[in-house]
């Protein structure tokens, strides 16, 4: 009787897809590539949320060969994050990949009037000066619009 064994010794080889560098708010979806002959539907693929004191995973789902899942930021605190893959094949083989570095921000800025003040009658053309802060983008704020009377916004 002739018994074949298969030695496999190499870690899964992990690409990622998503996400970017970058803010993300409510949800992060998270895309990657896996490959190794001995990884399939049944395997352990997840993706870690590490932001230094405390850790994430989800575990991510095998779909049209694509490994994926959506990972919900309200459940991790705001600030810097780093996001990691890893995949585990049959024989235990373990590959972690750093994904990116990414930056959770769940909360709305903040917008203040400085003038003119509440009540005051306007005419002819009035300017408005106004405070937005982001207090997780470092106080820049990336874009805003503005609406008067209830029309459409613009920038």
């Amino acid at each position: 009787e002739t018994l074949s064994v298969t030695v496999d010794d190499q870690p899964p080889q992990i690409s990622i897809n998503s996400p970017t560098s970058g803010f993300y708010a409510d949800n992060m979806n998270i895309d990657a590539g896996v490959t190794d002959e001995h990884v399939d539907s049944s395997s352990n693929v997840q993706a870690l949320i590490k932001d230094g004191g405390s850790n994430s995973s989800i575990s991510l789902s095998l779909n049209g060969g694509t490994w994926s899942g959506s990972f919900d930021t309200t459940t991790v605190s705001e600030g810097n994050h780093t996001v990691y893959v890893q995949a585990t094949d049959k024989a235990g083989n373990t590959n972690s990949t750093l994904v990116r570095n990414v930056r959770v921000d769940n909360s709305a800025p903040s917008i203040s009037f400085e003038s003119p003040s509440a009540g005051s009658t306007l005419s002819g053309d009035s300017s408005f000066n106004l405070t937005i802060t982001d207090s997780e983008n470092n106080g820049d704020t990336s874009s805003y619009d503005y609406s008067i009377d209830g029309g459409g916004y613009s920038p």
